[in-house]
This record gives C-alpha cells, sequence and structure tokens, in this order.
C-alpha cells in the first residue's frame, strides 16, 4: 500500500527566499512573529508590537528635543559638536539643521523598527534611549544654568 500524498500546495514554494525587511505588507501585513520554532532571533515581521511603537516615537520625541535644546544652545552663542552638523551651522539658518537633523533622524529610526526583532536591536535600543536621555539631562542642566 502506498502513503497518500498529503501535500495540496501547487505552484513553487515561497519559503525558498527568505522574507524580506520591507515586504509588500509590510505595516498591513498578519505575520507579527516567526511561525517555526528556533528562529526567534532574526525575524522580520509586518506587524509590530505596541511597545516597539511607543519605543521608535519615544526615540523621535528625544532627537526632537535634542533638536529644540541644541538650537537654543546655538543661539546663545554654543558650538555644535558634531562636525558634520556644524557644517550647516556655518550657514547661519537654524531651521535646515533641524529639517536636516530630523531628514537624518526618521530613515534611522524606521530601519531600526524594521529590525527590531533582531537580537542585537534589543541591546542597542535600551543604550539608545539612555544615551539620548543624557544628552537631554545635559541640555537641561546647561539651560538651567546658563538661566541662573
Amino acid at each position: 500500500m502506498t502513503k497518500p500524498n498529503l501535500e495540496r500546495r501547487t505552484g513553487p514554494d515561497r519559503r525558498r527566499r527568505p522574507t524580506p525587511a520591507l515586504s509588500r505588507y509590510w505595516l498591513v501585513g498578519r505575520r507579527t512573529g516567526e511561525r517555526r520554532a528556533g528562529r526567534r532571533s532574526l525575524v522580520y515581521v509586518d506587524r509590530y508590537y505596541r511597545h516597539e511603537w511607543m519605543l521608535i516615537l519615544f526615540l523621535l520625541a528625544l532627537s526632537a528635543w535634542d533638536t529644540v535644546f541644541t538650537v537654543m544652545h546655538l543661539t546663545r552663542g554654543g558650538q555644535e559638536m558634531n562636525p558634520l552638523m556644524e557644517l550647516l551651522v556655518g550657514v547661519g539658518n537654524y531651521s535646515h539643521f533641524a529639517w536636516v537633523k530630523l531628514a537624518v533622524t526618521i530613515p534611522c529610526l524606521v530601519c531600526l523598527l524594521i529590525h527590531i526583532r533582531f537580537r542585537m536591536m534589543q541591546t542597542v535600543l535600551p543604550w539608545l534611549v539612555v544615551i539620548y536621555c543624557y544628552v537631554l539631562a545635559v541640555h537641561v542642566y546647561n539651560t538651567l544654568s546658563s538661566a541662573v
């Protein structure tokens, strides 16, 4: 007696290639994690958990506040520490500085969101929050100490 063929799939096997980082279903698909056990560290997903969105939005807010405090610092005669951003400050228009900073930050945050389920991101993201909080604490301290 022959074994019955339980395979009902037709067409080529779509699983031969790994899922791309940005599939056509990104943000609207159903994939929230890996279906198979054992591959939990390198997973691209279509949907993200609320805490992941909140973390990325929190980093965006920290970056925006960093921009505001940096512009305040520059208008009082301070100096930008980042040599690339210092070139924009040399133009003298702080709105260009702010727009370029956000234009660089937002794609980087999207890249972090896409890779948020990777094991390395579980280490990097908390450190980014700590570093940004430290930078903002220094900004606040400098602002308060210069106001007195």
